[in-house]
């Protein structure tokens, strides 16, 4: 392992194992912030060195499921095992492998489909480990996973044991073991005033499908027309708030509200709103972890909903615009009743609020501006007397694959810097499920349907424009129809006579704002869910042709500067860049090369002629992982035209990345790399 371990995990890590020894499962309560991650990957390591050959690595999301595999590698990659990380949206499955990370879904698949083909269950994993099992037990697909493998030694971990599930998780896991803040003091181990998670809770299927229409609508509509932001304002309401505040809205005698009486899909949406259920798992998962619970809305009719489904925890609002200063000491008052659980506050509670005895913040709705976050965060911070030393906890409500994740990373950032946990989010989530994934499917879908591994920027354009009605009048069908039947690869333009598909191109431009669509594949890249690179066949055609031509207009001709930019781009998603750096080698070289990495305008690190897979190791081992970076390459050499030798250069950019994101760096490095190689 790369981690050194701290003196504490040293402690439950060996605890762990001699239970292991003894052939007994165990369940590990562990405060947060202890990196339970780390122990579990030390004891894995330490078992597969002893000859056990199969482990299973259980996790409740997808994105727990990357994040632990990535880590796996990161600590275990430079060794002789084997890891591979499993969920829905990987098309690569690689069951044999040493260590698996999976969900309990994709693993009950794998397993009841052995079970057809051996007529036996599979014994490939004589150890399974349970991460963050207050959330994975009581899953209908986790409970016939382990019964399918009740031969198998099971280890759980997590910061929460919920008194309900105390019994079934003894039962399927193994006994449970508790270390306290207390156990850890002096070995380590700091204790944070505040810690902070994120509950999914997505759309439903039909709510998906609708956002997905309004946001391809919002990326490729003119904003001069008269209702083009009640786009983005349906998206935001359905996603932060959800169902019941877009139909108030629909209610009232507004623009807005008249834009949504017109949407006829709007009749076909449930009736709940998708984050209720979600709401009650939280209450319920905490219960007898809280005194007094704050739930942090913006809309008054969620306040509502919200009151009338929770009335069980005697719910207090303090909503509206409360002009009445008396009045808002009366809800105050009320709201510190000790029968009281549920506090509902709409932006009334912002401001004058002071219950210390407050100790879950749960963010419904969330807040862009970052004063009024810590306006909300203030309420829970501050400290009752009796309650001085207890760990106090904010959970964030959000929904995946939209703008509603978009509200949450910077306001966490600031958080961190105020010394509040927010690493069990971050770790958790190597790619924040930003609205940007949406455009990330689209790409993926795209490939899909014309058989390719990337998509070029005129590609993508051309492809959305196809969906617009009004822009299928401009471009001939036989046009489009011999574009995508030659399965269009990056290098398609260059196949086919294409200045007339660029003039239908430029023709409906007009329904595509070019500076919105790269604004967002920009934010794509940043959050994670597209990758980028330049073609090395493609760009070395460019060059030939821009040379000779430059060369016959200008016979003195010495030095030619090349620039690369957006248009010259191909997109893939980033999960799928391990097959494209298998189909397409010709792009991606270890070859050294020179480069500046930069965080903003501030160099960060200068290489000279280093490996990619040297630099990008380096920048792993010293920078954080949510260091946001540019990568500028020096590429300079010789091009030969006829008997003539000339200068070039090339000026292209790779980023913003994080540096966590580490296949969309090596993914940048070793292309602009082999793009190096175009030069003598």
């Amino acid at each position: 392992m790369k981690t050194q371990l701290y003196k504490y995990q040293e402690e439950v890590a060996k605890y762990v194992y001699s239970n292991l020894r003894k052939g007994e499962g165990i369940t590990c309560c562990l405060p947060t912030a202890t990196g339970k991650t780390i122990i579990f990957i030390n004891l894995a390591e330490t078992l597969l060195k002893e000859g056990l050959e199969r482990i299973l690595v259980l996790e409740p999301t997808r994105y727990l499921v990357e994040q632990t595999g990535k880590r796996f590698i990161y600590e275990l990659g430079d060794s002789r095992f084997s890891i591979s990380y499993i969920h829905s949206g990987i098309k690569e499955r690689r069951w044999d492998s040493n260590v698996v990370v999976t969900t309990p879904e994709s693993a009950l698949t794998y397993i009841e489909s052995e079970l057809i083909l051996r007529c036996s269950p599979p014994e490939y994993f004589p150890l399974v480990i349970v991460d963050e099992c207050h959330h994975t037990v009581g899953q209908d697909p986790f409970a016939k996973v382990i019964d399918h493998l009740r031969s198998s030694t099971k280890i759980g971990f997590s910061a929460l044991i919920i008194q309900k599930k105390k019994e079934e998780i003894e039962s399927l896991i193994g006994p449970i073991k508790a270390w306290t803040y207390k156990d850890l003091e002096g070995k380590g181990y700091e204790k944070p005033p505040m810690i902070a998670e994120v509950y999914d809770s997505p759309l439903t299927e039909v709510e998906r499908e609708f956002y997905r229409k309004l946001y391809e609508e919002w990326l490729t509509s003119s904003p001069n027309i008269p209702y083009f932001p009640y786009y983005s304002m349906t998206m935001s309401t359905l996603a932060r708030d959800g169902i019941d505040a877009l139909r108030d809205s629909a209610e009232k005698p507004t623009g807005f509200g008249n834009f949504l009486r017109n949407l006829r899909e709007l009749d076909a949406l449930p009736e709940r709103p998708h984050k209720l259920t979600v709401l009650r798992c939280i209450l319920e998962d905490y219960e007898g972890n809280y005194e007094k619970a704050i739930v942090f809305v913006h809309r008054v009719v969620t306040a509502k909903t919200i009151s009338t489904e929770f009335s069980d925890y005697n719910p207090v609002e303090i909503i509206g615009r409360i002009s009445s200063t008396k009045k808002k000491e009366m809800l105050v008052e009320a709201a510190k009743r000790p029968d009281v659980k549920l506090i509902v506050a709409t932006s009334a509670g912002d401001e004058g609020i002071d219950i210390p005895e407050i100790d879950l913040l749960i963010f419904w709705s969330h807040m862009v501006a970052p004063t009024r976050f810590y306006q909300r965060l203030g309420r829970g911070l501050r400290m009752a007397k009796e309650k001085v030393g207890v760990v106090k906890k904010a959970i964030f409500i959000s929904t995946p694959d939209t703008r509603d994740y978009d509200t949450i990373p910077e306001s966490l950032y600031a958080l961190a810097e105020e010394g509040i946990d927010v690493g069990g989010i971050f770790e958790r989530l190597p790619v924040l499920p930003t609205e940007s994934k949406t455009l990330a499917d689209t790409v993926s879908e795209y490939m899909s349907k014309i058989g390719t591994t990337s998509l070029s920027y005129d590609m993508l354009k051309l492809l959305i424009l196809k969906e617009k009605s009004e822009v299928q009048a401009h471009i001939p069908e036989e046009i489009l129809d011999l574009i995508l039947g030659l399965r269009a690869t990056i290098w398609s333009w260059e196949e086919i006579d294409i200045d007339e598909i660029k003039e239908y191109l430029k023709l409906g431009a007009i329904n595509v704002c070019e500076k919105r669509l790269r604004s967002e594949l920009s934010k794509a890249v940043l959050d994670g869910h597209l990758a980028y690179f330049y073609d090395v066949e493609t760009v070395s055609r460019m060059f030939e042709r821009t040379t000779r031509y430059l060369h016959a207009m200008l016979s003195s001709l010495r030095f030619i500067p090349f620039l690369l930019g957006v248009e010259h781009r191909s997109y893939v998603k980033t999960e799928e860049l391990e097959r494209v750096f298998k189909e397409r080698p010709e792009n991606f070289s270890d070859t050294p090369i020179s480069v500046t990495v930069k965080s903003g305008k501030k160099k960060l690190e200068k290489y000279y002629l280093r490996r990619p897979i040297e630099i990008l190791n380096d920048l792993v081992s010293k920078f954080a992982p949510q260091t946001r970076i540019t990568i500028h390459p020096s590429i300079t050499g010789y091009l030969s035209i006829d008997d003539r030798v000339i200068e070039a250069s090339v000026n292209v950019m790779y980023g913003t990345f994080r540096i966590k994101n580490v296949n969309q760096v090596k993914c940048a490095l070793m292309n602009a790399s082999a793009l190096s190689t175009l030069f003598k």
